[in-house]
């Protein structure tokens, strides 16, 4: 071990069935270390007097770039021997399995299990105390309407015509999630987890927590379980379980995802695990419990004591940070206040450990005490001053922020609605705390019309030649070759007679008694198309609610002059379609009903074409379809 880590035992650190401070918390559950009781995380303990409760202090003004620097540094850990533990159990579980996680629960937790892993549903619903029920449905209820308020709408976007692209969520199919148990059960872990879950629409959802004395599993654990929608209980601990849940065993079905806090064994063996053939992600870097509270002339000592111990007392290696902002602080009363409820705490001696090598700064103002906290990026981070709201904008690095006095982390831990397991050690620069986002996963779609393509693909080919990547660039001018031979072009101009088309499905003949004006050039973007479909456009002198494309100028319904479609989708051009023209319609043969001729075979016209008395050619005569 790590000789910077104050008050930990080589030995201890060893052994994982070790009953005190095997804890290395991987993210900020209330994860409280203590000898064994059945499911309880207390234990009769007398408190401690006369514990030494000293910080050191640092005036920031003071102190070299370098200095302010080394601030940041947490007690380190070393991983190297623990990785030796591990490993083996890692193995071990992969080649046997079930009989793993037997074999290893009953060495380390001295449990002797029938059955690894149960369903919940075969679980009759546990009995709580009516007040304990109560404050975990208060909690289940605020969870979930936070992590459901933070699903997202499907985005799409068009970011050219024909080129559309947008970013769907699907949720990740198995997760794990490990709840400690033992000596720190932590049932508001497995609603902070077990929660995001289902919203997400996780379809397997494994909670792994070790089985209290006769293997049975910690009622308030069991209740938060069954209320969030876990589907498996895995009746284990440490890293057989997390083994169990990577690799998948007989019982226990395999993972895509752990999450969860643990002690060091547990984060060794997710360390492994995610970097191994199971194939499995973990919710993000451990590192143990911290916070960094902020503090200014008007707030309490004894809130300021109570914040800085509610997470000294959860071990040895956790660390908290005073920042103290401005003149008038009474700093001599807040460490008073430290020492008299730390003396008082049934875990003061381990709150006292964790305070050797934890810290107070003193800034001159909010700029530096914030400056300060972004660079330390704390698990959490308490802003304990006046107008604490306005200083939110400039707070950039924190897994999570408690605004204001009456604001402790505690809720955060518990209740509140915000997630408790966030990033430690720093990490909370780069990574944020578990959210419904961490139990999805996200694809981009596009789809391109073959305008699209038009438009877009010479660009991609252009790119691709850059980069000497042939098979890229074919993949589009291929395609390109392709819309090029169906195309349809013709070109503006002034045509005497009549147009047309030299094309198996598509005719346009007539406009005028003796010429046709095309306005613009017609291709398969706004005028015609082949592959049996074909598209009018029109121009008229000024928009009006209804625009007629007609054969114009017949003396008889024998002349040639007209339109014939002959199995086509017939679709409105743009100009008919209009946004800014709801009321616009189009009419093919009217209002010259008896001087326009529509003849059409086997095809469809598309709104706001209406085909009112269209002429269709039988047996070389004409009929009149109203």
């Amino acid at each position: 071990m790590d000789s910077q880590i104050v008050g930990f035992n080589r030995t201890s650190l060893l052994n994982p069935n070790s009953n005190y401070p095997l804890r290395f918390r991987v993210f900020g559950a209330p994860k409280i270390p203590f000898p064994r009781s059945n499911c309880s995380s207390g234990g009769n303990l007398s408190y401690n007097k006369g514990i030494k409760c000293a910080m050191k202090s640092y005036k920031l003004s003071e102190l070299s770039t370098s200095e302010v620097e080394s601030l940041k540094t947490r007690p380190r850990i070393d991983f190297s021997s623990i990785f030796t533990t591990v490993n083996p159990i890692v193995d071990h579980v992969r080649r046997r399995g079930d009989a793993a996680v037997k074999e290893y629960t009953l060495k380390f937790d001295k449990v002797e299990l029938d059955r690894t892993v149960v369903s919940v549903f075969e679980l009759p619903d546990p009995e709580l105390d009516p007040v304990v029920q109560e404050a975990f449905d208060v909690a289940y209820d605020n969870i979930y309407a936070f992590h459901f308020a933070q699903k997202s709408a499907e985005r799409s976007v068009e970011n050219m015509k024909g080129v559309k692209c947008k970013r769907v969520a699907r949720s990740i199919a198995s997760v794990g999630l490990y709840v400690p148990g033992g000596t720190a059960v932590l049932p508001s872990t497995a609603l902070m987890l077990a929660i995001p879950a289902k919203i997400a629409g996780c379809k397997t959802v494994v909670l792994a927590t070790p089985p209290s004395q006769g293997g049975s599993i910690c009622k308030e654990v069991l209740y938060c379980a069954k209320k969030a929608g876990v589907t498996h209980i895995l009746k284990a601990g440490g890293a057989q379980a997390i083994s169990a849940m990577a690799w998948g065993t007989e019982s226990c079905p395999k993972v895509e995802k752990i999450f969860g806090p643990g002690n060091q064994y547990v984060t060794a063996a997710k360390m492994i695990l995610q970097n191994s053939e199971a194939m499995v992600a973990i919710d993000m870097p451990a590192g143990p419990s911290e916070v960094l509270v902020i503090a200014d002339k008007y707030a309490s000592p004894v809130h300021i004591a109570a914040d800085l111990l509610s997470q000294a007392e959860h071990g040895p290696d956790s660390q908290v940070v005073l920042v103290l902002a401005g003149d008038g602080v009474d700093f001599k009363a807040i460490e008073d206040e430290i020492k008299k409820q730390c003396d008082s705490l049934p875990r003061g001696e381990f709150a006292s450990k964790a305070l050797s090598h934890s810290f107070t700064v003193f800034a001159r103002d909010m700029v530096e005490a914030v400056s300060f906290s972004n660079l330390y990026a704390p698990e959490h981070l308490i802003v304990n001053v006046k107008d604490a709201d306005k200083w939110e904008g400039f707070i950039e690095n924190a897994g999570s922020v408690f605004l204001g006095q009456w604001t402790p982390e505690s809720v955060g831990d518990y209740a509140s609605g915000t997630n408790h397991v966030l990033p430690t050690y720093g990490y909370a620069r780069m990574y944020g705390g578990v959210s419904l986002d961490s139990f999805l996963k996200y694809m981009t779609v596009q789809s391109l019309t073959e305008e699209g393509l038009r438009k877009l693909g010479p660009h991609v080919a252009t790119m691709a030649e850059v980069e000497g990547l042939e098979a890229h660039k074919r993949a589009v001018t291929l395609r390109l070759k392709d819309i090029e031979a169906r195309q349809v072009r013709i070109k503006s101009g002034i045509y005497k007679e009549r147009v047309e088309i030299e094309n198996d499905t598509i005719s346009l003949i007539g406009d005028d008694a003796a010429t046709t004006t095309i306005t613009f050039d017609r291709s398969n973007a706004t005028g015609f198309k082949t592959i049996d479909t074909g598209s009018v456009g029109s121009t008229t002198a000024h928009w009006s609610t209804y625009i007629t494309i007609t054969a114009q100028n017949r003396a008889s319904t024998s002349d040639v002059d007209g339109f014939s479609f002959r199995n086509c989708n017939v679709k409105p051009s743009p100009e008919s379609t209009h946004t800014e023209k709801a009321n616009l319609r189009v009419f093919l043969g009217q209002p010259w009903e008896n001087y326009s001729q529509i003849l059409e075979r086997n095809s469809v016209f598309g709104s706001p074409i209406y085909s009112q008395k269209t002429m269709i050619m039988l047996f070389g005569n004409m009929t009149t379809i109203a």
